[in-house]
């Protein structure tokens, strides 16, 4: 009786294992001289289920990643971990999928980049400090 309690548990038993970690992830270019504000921890996640013995498609890193970050609308995400889990039961089913968690940075509307604030003209310099006068 014990045997098959333990054989049971090693056949239920899913994994998960630690594919990645990174600094920084997008799937879309972003321009990092914007600001961005953070808008906490994210998470995305691309499966593909396994019905009797035929999977049904395969779980892709990047599809986990635009999920994050069109399902929380950020732009990119950093201290990114990267998972893969993987559930199977014999001759039934099971699932794998990547899963992607980080910090979300969406840019702030209102500030303008400073390549796209309009320049000033410089008529001189204050002596006493040196700071520019602006026309």
């Amino acid at each position: 009786m014990k045997k098959y309690l333990f054989i049971s548990l090693i056949i239920l038993s899913g994994c998960s294992q630690n594919i990645a970690n990174f600094t920084l992830v997008s799937t879309e270019s972003t321009n990092l001289d914007n600001e961005y504000e953070s808008i906490g921890q994210i998470e995305g996640v691309d499966i593909a289920y396994i019905i009797v013995v035929i999977p049904t498609g395969t779980p892709r890193i990047d599809e986990a990643v635009k999920n994050a970050l069109l399902t929380n609308n950020a732009d990119y995400i950093t201290n990114t971990v990267i998972k893969i889990e993987s559930f199977y039961f014999p001759y039934i089913g099971g699932y794998s999928r990547y899963k992607v968690k980080g910090e979300g940075w969406r840019m702030i509307d209102n500030v303008m980049p400073p390549a796209a604030q309009p320049l000033r003209k410089i008529k001189g310099y204050k002596p006493e400090t040196g700071e520019p006068i602006y026309e």
